[in-house]
Parts: structure tokens; C-alpha cells; sequence
């Protein structure tokens, strides 16, 4: 149901695979076991998605000029991934040289414009 709900949200569908596989080691015992060994898998996602992004991030960040205006229109923030999301990483960084870069992103139901 996840799946078809976001049939292009490619992170999702390879982590619901990825927790599909720990939910179905024949060696967890019980319930218990099952629901440990999944908040673990879920958390290693997590810490994968943060680290990742934020790479994605700060290469991206290295492309943009200052006084650069980005429209993005996408979700690929919040909604798709675990904090600084992908294509916005660059722009969620205050440190980077986006800082006087206009960046336009789209959220659920109107539009918002941020500075970096």
C-alpha cells in the first residue's frame, strides 16, 4: 500500500524492502524480536538518510553562485527523507555558499520562500 501511495519515491521503496527483509529473518523468535531488530534497521536507515543528504548537500552547495535564485519544485525535503531531505540539503546549511541565495521550494498547500 506505501508503495503504490508514492510510485516514484524510490528511497521509500527500497527501505520498505530493506524492513521487509529484517521483518522476515527466520532466526527473530518472537514479536518482540521482530519489533527490536525493525526500530534498529529503522534508525540505521535514518542515520544513512541524514549522512548521505547532507553529503548531497554540501556538493550541491558548491554549485550555487551567490545571488543564485532556485526554484525546486519537488518534494524532496522533509516529506521524502530525514532532515535536510535531498535536493534542499544545500539550502537548509546557513555555513554554506548559499547563504545569499534566494532558494523557492514548494510544501503541502502553498508556497513558501526561504533564504539559506
Amino acid at each position: 500500500m506505501l508503495r503504490q501511495a508514492r510510485p516514484t519515491a524510490v528511497n521509500l521503496s527500497w527501505a520498505l524492502d530493506r524492513l521487509l527483509r529484517v521483518a522476515g529473518d527466520e532466526d527473530l523468535d518472537s514479536a518482540d524480536d521482530v519489533r527490536q531488530a525493525l526500530l534498529a534497521a529503522a534508525q540505521k536507515l535514518a542515520d544513512e538518510d541524514v549522512a548521505l543528504n547532507r553529503r548531497m548537500g554540501f556538493n550541491g552547495a558548491a554549485l550555487v553562485e551567490d545571488g543564485d535564485t532556485i526554484l525546486h519544485h519537488c518534494n524532496t525535503g522533509a516529506l521524502a527523507a530525514v532532515d535536510f531531505g535531498t535536493a534542499l540539503a544545500w539550502c537548509s546549511r546557513p555555513t554554506s555558499r548559499a547563504s545569499t541565495c534566494t532558494c523557492w521550494w514548494m510544501k503541502p498547500a502553498r508556497a513558501c520562500r526561504a533564504r539559506g
